[in-house]
């Protein structure tokens, strides 16, 4: 009997000791609650100041990561509350595509790198602790750094060209589809800006901007440029805008 006491009491404290220890990293951010506010369990390594984020969220398979507008470093996400991809779910439209990103207000603090899975990736990581705004990006967007945004009515459609996300993005309202492809630098002629890229469906974007005035036949708006979009041999027109442009 005294044997048996005996192992337990030496269990028991090897138990006791594994929960006692304080988790490894510069912060400790585990044990969260309902709401998206991080408890840090071990105050004394949470000397990290929080402070307001804006930039862009991307998530999907083996991606979660947010691009800064003030540094233009990106950021592996760390979420644990879930409320920021919650929030990104919702501000998808009918016609989101894979890997889009949406324009993100989070508060948070950076708490260097990780040697973890695909975050050893990056140089920093991004501790989100409560979310302020998440929404689909537009040429509005402050910080949103595209190179053209076409867009035609009747049929309604729109191409986002993204290079720092390496992305040609075209949506075809009138069909409900949306398309990806890899961007490739343009070709400039004169007045004239030509982008054709292909991607590994088959599919393929020839989209022709061109400097001069152009309505879109809708609204009081008026832009510096046209467009001409030929998607998979189908024929658009409309207009477009360069980043920068004062409408």
């Amino acid at each position: 009997m005294t044997r048996y006491l005996l192992i337990f009491l030496l269990c028991a404290g090897c138990t006791s000791a594994t929960k006692n220890q304080s988790p490894d990293g510069p912060v400790a951010a585990q044990n969260l609650p309902a709401d998206s506010t991080y408890v840090l369990v071990d105050s004394s390594k949470s000397s990290i100041p929080e402070r307001e984020f804006s930039g862009f969220y991307i998530n999907g398979n083996e991606v979660n990561t947010f691009r800064d507008c003030s540094t233009g470093q990106t950021y592996w996400v760390e979420d644990q509350s879930g409320q920021l991809l919650n929030a990104y779910h919702k501000s998808r439209s009918n016609l989101w595509y894979p890997y889009e990103s949406a324009y993100a207000e989070v508060r948070g603090f950076l708490k260097g790198k990780t040697e973890q899975g695909y975050a050893s990736e990056f140089q920093n990581t991004i501790v989100v602790t409560r979310i302020r705004e998440v929404k689909q990006k537009s040429f509005m967007t402050e910080c949103y750094d595209f190179q053209f945004i076409a867009l035609g009515n009747e049929p309604f459609w729109n191409a986002e060209i993204i290079p720092n996300e390496n992305i040609i993005a075209f949506k075809d309202v009138a069909t409900e589809k949306s398309y990806t492809f890899p961007y490739a630098k343009p070709v400039v002629a004169g007045s004239k800006t030509s982008y054709a890229v292909k991607n590994d469906k088959g599919e393929s974007l020839k989209l022709v901007i061109t400097k001069e005035n152009c309505n879109d036949g809708m609204s009081d708006r008026n832009y510096f440029y046209s467009a001409q979009a030929e998607l998979n041999g189908k024929h658009l027109s409309g207009c477009a805008i360069r980043k920068g442009d004062k409408l």
